[in-house]
């Protein structure tokens, strides 16, 4: 009889864990979308950078005498 009164209890508490986020996993939600968009600006400072050097380098070869 004891096991037929607990499983409501069981059923609504997994309910509100899986519904409530806890202070930990809001930190880990924080600093993984940290991480993620430090990396996309490195992506993209990368990317500029060698556009960079390709302009620099198309326009050594465009000078006459160059």
């Amino acid at each position: 009889m004891t096991t037929v009164v607990l499983l409501p209890v069981k059923v609504v508490g997994a309910g509100i864990d899986a519904v409530v986020t806890t202070d930990a996993e809001a930190d880990q939600k924080r600093g993984r979308e940290a991480r993620e968009a430090e990396e996309k600006a490195k992506k993209a400072h990368e990317k500029q950078a060698k556009a960079d050097a390709k302009a620099a380098k198309d326009a050594a070869k465009a000078k006459p005498g160059g």
